[in-house]
């Protein structure tokens, strides 16, 4: 689908497994940005299981893609916060940054998305979460820009709209708007 090009137009492959073939998976999670890298993959990977139905497969391609963006590099992370930033925050960033996106494409992930985000942010304090909160009342720098083929633009439906006519041209059935396709 699309999601995988973009995010592979960004040099992280992404992967379909059977779900038992990966100890991650097994485990009970939905997918995974992995950081570790190698020859075949300089900067890391994607994994998903296969037996995600088409929505939910393009929600948790939406959190994997946040965090191969905003969590390849944790010492710049790290830097940025003035901090250590924990897995709690990281998660609740991702699947933030997840459900606004989603939203803007019009996947309805609420209840899902405030689930996982009331469970992953549970241990942090309050003035841990009021900054989280405040590091993006709007999307990272460039996120969107990057995810949506880089088209530069002051307006950002505007540009969302023009990444969606660049991706028609990358699309080999741009006219398929089933979910599979999505």
């Amino acid at each position: 689908g699309v999601l995988k090009q973009v995010s592979e137009n960004h040099n992280i492959p992404v992967t379909e497994v059977e779900r038992e073939s990966d100890e991650t998976l097994k485990g009970g999670a939905d997918g995974y940005f992995s950081r570790k890298t190698s020859d075949e993959y300089p900067n890391g990977y994607i994994r998903l299981p296969n037996d995600l139905d088409p929505t939910r497969k393009c929600a948790v391609m939406i959190h994997e893609m946040a965090h191969s963006r905003m969590h390849s590099d944790l010492e710049k992370l790290n830097e940025k916060f003035g901090e250590n930033v924990g897995r709690s925050m990281r998660e609740t960033q991702a699947e933030s940054v997840a459900y606004v996106v989603g939203k803007s494409f019009g996947f309805e992930t609420d209840s899902s998305s405030f689930q996982y985000i009331a469970a992953w942010s549970k241990g942090l304090e309050l003035q841990e979460f009021q900054n989280l909160l405040g590091s993006y009342r709007t999307l990272p720098t460039n996120f969107l820009r990057d995810v949506i083929m880089k088209a530069p633009g002051k307006d950002m439906m505007n540009t969302l709209q023009r990444g969606v006519l660049t991706l028609y041209g990358y699309d080999d059935m741009a006219d398929d708007i089933s979910i599979p396709n999505v």
